[in-house]
C-alpha cells in the first residue's frame, strides 16, 4: 500500500474504503526496469468494512477487481487515473499487531 486507506461511509449508510496501491517496476523484456505506477483502489460494503482497518501502509495486499481509468483536475492540469473498484482484497502478509488472519 501506498498510503493510507480513507474510510467513508457514503449519505446512503455505505461503507467506503479508498487506498493508494503501488506496482512495482518489475522486469523488462530484454533487460531493464520498467517505471512504478500507482492505482487508486476503491471497495464498497461488506468488504470496506471488513478490510478497511486492517490496510496499513506498506502492507502487501492482492487486489481483484475492475479497472477504470478516467480524467481528473489536479493543479489546473488534466491527467489519467488508474482506479481498480475492488471485488476482492486479501492481505498478504500480517499487519503489526494483527491477529494472522487474512482479510477478504
Amino acid at each position: 500500500m501506498a498510503r493510507p486507506p480513507e474510510l467513508r461511509v457514503t449519505p446512503a449508510g455505505t461503507p467506503v474504503v479508498i487506498f493508494g496501491l503501488s506496482l512495482g517496476p518489475g522486469e523488462r523484456p530484454g533487460g531493464g526496469r520498467g517505471t512504478a505506477a500507482a492505482v487508486r483502489v476503491m471497495a464498497r460494503g461488506p468488504l470496506a468494512r471488513e478490510v478497511g482497518p486492517r490496510l496499513v501502509p506498506g502492507l502487501a495486499v492482492y487486489v481483484e477487481g475492475r479497472l477504470e481509468s478516467r480524467m481528473i483536475e489536479s493543479q489546473g492540469a488534466r491527467r489519467p487515473q488508474l482506479e481498480v473498484d475492488a471485488l476482492v482484497i486479501e492481505c498478504l502478509e500480517e499487519a503489526p499487531g494483527a491477529g494472522g488472519e487474512t482479510a477478504r
